[in-house]
């Protein structure tokens, strides 16, 4: 019995050392969704604001906590694709993979009363130019937290443990389980942009074509939402 607790506790303790940064980065994952889910209830606040009060509280977790991993594990924003990058590269790739977005949805989605009746997720955005600009800039903050979580800090710490294709689908897994209660077929196209958002990341060595790229596909579809339900 001693002998079998002594193997596990050896095996356990090699298994840490070599890697903590990545088991680090799935405990900042963790505790940033369970925070933001279970703790967003408790959000009080301005009146008709709640979900980008929400989102907004989300959004700070996502680039929060992995900040206080950089500072504990003396790495800096620079590790994690908070830079310009190979610009020349990715606002080609930003420009293509819109196009491709914008044809996907519009045979898919734009045609789609269900999709299009469930966006803008800020409801009073449909009737308020001012509610529709505040909730595209409490959105444009939330992609990028969103992306510098899941594209940036757990991206780039994968990838420096495991071949690169093997770390794009690592955080390719939990971004598409968090577009569970989605429409379908964006929950399933979710699987398709977690790929391509991880490799204009790599590619480009910044995390900013993909936080980009997401909040443009996503304000196109608000708008088009709205003109829809203007018709």
């Amino acid at each position: 019995m001693a002998e079998l607790i002594k193997y596990y506790y050896k095996t356990f303790k090699e298994f840490v050392v070599k890697y903590y940064e990545p088991l680090i980065a799935v405990f900042v994952l963790m505790i940033a969704v369970f925070v933001g889910f279970y703790h967003r209830i408790y959000i009080k606040g301005i009146e008709g604001f709640y979900l980008p009060q929400k989102m907004f509280f989300s959004s700070f977790l996502y680039i929060l906590l992995p900040f206080v991993a950089m500072v504990f594990l003396r790495k800096t924003p620079y590790d994690f694709g908070i830079r310009v990058g190979e610009f020349h590269l990715w606002w080609k790739d930003l420009v293509v993979f819109y196009i491709f977005m914008m044809m996907v949805a519009g045979v898919f989605a734009f045609n789609n009363d269900r999709f299009l009746s469930f966006y803008p997720l800020f409801k009073p955005a449909r009737s308020s130019l001012v509610k529709f600009l505040i909730w595209e800039l409490v959105h444009l903050f939330y992609m990028f937290g969103w992306e510098f979580l899941f594209r940036g800090y757990l991206l780039f710490t994968f990838k420096r443990f495991v071949d690169e294709k093997i770390a794009v689908i690592i955080q390719t897994i939990p971004f598409v389980l968090l577009h569970m209660g989605k429409p379908e077929l964006e929950a399933i196209g979710s699987f398709f942009a977690g790929i391509a958002l991880g490799v204009i990341t790599l590619r480009s060595k910044s995390i900013f074509p993909a936080v980009l790229l997401h909040f443009f596909v996503a304000l196109t579809m608000d708008i088009v939402a709205i003109f829809h339900a203007t018709i």
